[in-house]
């Protein structure tokens, strides 16, 4: 579902960030400095991004996974932000793997949209990260 998608989405980015780190964290820092070209490309690539993360927040409405009420864009940028910030903060020798802020960000970005109702009829928070988890062990997404 919706949920699941996004939660692996999540864990991808930061497993991503964390492995390319040097360059992703240069890449934030340096993007102003880019050429009006270059920047224009890299602009679009990230507009993408944030249209799919987006119409995963959709879909998660439409399938009664998230509130209605949830501004999709709104919850995008935060999501979109929270990756993003990574590279100001993130240190591969620092005291948390990237496993454990995947994971906790996955977790975070599920959270901010998951619909009351639809936490209450999976058993709540650790059901709910439980089915997800073996969703994504079932098609080898974890391993």
């Amino acid at each position: 579902d919706a949920l699941t998608r996004i939660y692996a989405l999540v864990k991808k980015h930061v497993t991503l960030f964390a492995q390319d780190h040097t360059i992703t964290s240069v890449f934030f820092r340096e993007f102003r400095a880019l050429s009006e070209e270059r920047s224009e490309v890299i602009k679009g690539a990230g507009y993408a991004y944030v249209l799919f993360l987006n119409s995963l927040i959709l879909e998660a409405q439409k399938e009664g996974l998230s509130s209605k009420d949830l501004d999709s864009k709104k919850a995008t940028m935060a999501a979109v932000g929270m990756l993003n910030a990574m590279s100001f903060w993130y240190k591969p020798e620092g005291s948390w793997t990237s496993e454990e802020i995947g994971n906790e960000y996955a977790e975070l970005a599920v959270m901010a949209i998951v619909d009351d109702d639809h936490l209450m009829e999976v058993g709540g928070r650790s059901s709910l990260f439980k089915q997800i988890t073996e969703e994504l062990r079932v098609i080898n997404f974890l391993e």
